[in-house]
């Protein structure tokens, strides 16, 4: 009876490692997924951010252009460079808002991955534990059947025992 208590024990206990393992990797695995989707979100807002950065950029050099107009200058000279260095600044600016992001959702990407192994990680542990309390209970039943072995008495009769006892 112990026997199959044990047995039905040892069961339960690797089932609930393999299944808190099992659960584990499946977080592991949503962890990743969500950090995926934070990163693409990351990396939209930033091109939404670079484009209207450079939008705003289109409307500065077009006051520029408007300026310089008005007050009779043409598009020549220092005028020229100045507006070449404001596109440059622009363009510069929106470009690392696009560079940002894209480290942004590396960094969450790599945690994602981090997330996903861990969950392996505990998923194999969790076998492991499974295992070696499968391995821990065989020994012990061993242990069990051994020793009801050893310390099992013969069953003599009284005549047989009254013939050992005369020796």
């Amino acid at each position: 009876m112990a026997a199959a208590i044990s047995i039905i024990g040892m069961g339960i206990s690797a089932y609930s490692s393999y299944q808190q393992g099992q659960q584990a990797a499946e977080l592991g695995e949503a962890q990743q997924a969500a950090y995926e989707a934070e990163a693409q979100a990351v990396v939209q807002a930033g091109a939404e951010e670079s484009r209207l950065k450079r939008e705003e950029g289109r409307g500065f050099l077009a006051s520029q252009i408007a300026l310089v107009s008005a007050t009779g200058g043409g598009l020549v000279g220092s005028n020229l460079v100045v507006m070449a260095e404001s596109a440059r600044r622009i363009e510069t600016d929106a470009l690392t808002i696009e560079r940002n992001a894209q480290t942004r959702a590396k960094f969450l990407r790599t945690r994602g991955a981090f997330a996903r192994y861990e969950g392996q990680l505990a998923r194999s542990n969790a076998r492991i534990r499974a295992l070696a309390g499968g391995m821990r209970s065989a020994g012990q039943l061993y242990g069990m059947y051994n020793s009801g072995r050893t310390n099992r008495q013969p069953n003599l009769s009284a005549e047989n025992r009254a013939t050992l006892l005369r020796y």
